[in-house]
């Protein structure tokens, strides 16, 4: 059973909504119940997801502060488009079903994970068995007060937003093997010479 880790790849892989606002580049997002509260992360190069079945998946963010709490969504979309900075892009989008994050005291400068999401990524992979190559997670702060942290990005350069997989089956992992195997063998032809007697038989 593989168990995978993607990061975010690229600047406009991650970003923030600030009202209609909307900033996809940074190395930083200070989320907080009063602030900021929309927030987007997008994993790419999952191809191997495709027509698995996922038992796990955990959204991992390092970061400094007090409290997190949060609901999780990921997007509709087999292949969500990076984030660009116009009124709305994150909020706008089409979101699946939620999975709360209950207000947690974090571990200051390391990674923090989320509850298991599968069944919000495994929506998606049904949805689209043969395209879904992306994973698009929606952070939407809901903390009731409380939430007060601040989350590294792409553009800070290391400890960037991670999604961690674990899965049967698919594109990659059992399937692949199982593949191998069937595979017919190929049989590599012998040259006779010219004059090979076999059972009374010139070739």
């Amino acid at each position: 059973m593989p168990t995978i880790t993607k990061e975010i790849s690229a600047s406009e892989r991650d970003g923030y909504q600030n009202g209609t606002t909307v900033v996809n580049s940074s190395s930083t997002v200070f989320i907080r119940w009063d602030g900021i509260q929309d927030v987007l992360f997008i994993f790419d190069d999952l191809s191997e997801l495709q027509g698995a079945t996922v038992t796990s998946a955990k959204l991992r963010l390092h970061a400094t502060g007090i409290k997190l709490g949060a609901k999780l969504r990921v997007q509709n979309s087999a292949s969500a488009p990076d984030i660009i900075a116009t009124p709305g892009d994150i909020t706008g989008r089409s979101y699946g079903s939620v999975v709360s994050w209950p207000v947690t005291s974090i571990s200051s400068n390391s990674y923090n994970e989320s509850p298991n999401i599968s069944a919000l990524v495994q929506a998606v992979i049904d949805a689209y068995p043969t395209t879904v190559d992306r994973i698009a997670i929606y952070l939407d702060e809901d903390s009731d007060e409380e939430t007060n942290v601040t989350v590294k990005m792409f553009d800070n350069g290391s400890n960037v937003p991670q999604l961690s997989l674990t899965y049967t089956g698919g594109s990659g992992g059992e399937s692949k093997k199982k593949q191998a195997e069937l595979k017919p063998k190929r049989v590599k032809r012998i040259e006779r010479p010219s004059g090979f007697i076999s059972k009374g038989i010139i070739t």
